[in-house]
């Protein structure tokens, strides 16, 4: 189960945030047909200067409501290399994956 510090256990606020912001009416999105940017409450604005800066105002809101969390205890995520990312992704096939893999290359490599 998720623990995240500061939230009941099991309650990711990343997610909560996320699914917040996507029922949210006051997001202003563009409308082809009118060619300005309306959102759910009717409001239109004609700039994308001014729906940018509305839509800024409510992610800080939500921000500040649900701050990013980490998970209590996470470690840093690395960036892989690509030969790494072979390596992890290779080192946790099973024996007959691995087999089937090699087949297939020799096949390719053979043709």
């Amino acid at each position: 189960m998720n623990n995240y510090k500061g939230y009941l256990p099991g309650v990711n606020p990343n997610f909560t945030r996320k699914t917040l912001q996507d029922d949210d009416n006051r997001y202003f999105a563009y409308e082809s047909a009118t060619g300005t940017y309306v959102n759910g409450l009717g409001h239109e604005v004609k700039t994308v200067k001014e729906a940018i800066t509305s839509n800024d105002k409510i992610d800080a809101e939500y921000r500040e409501a649900f701050p990013p969390q980490k998970k209590v205890g996470a470690k840093p995520v690395r960036k892989m290399s690509a030969t790494e990312t072979w390596d992890v992704y290779y080192k946790s096939m099973s024996p007959i994956e691995k087999g089937q893999w090699n087949n297939e290359q020799r096949k390719k490599d053979a043709a």
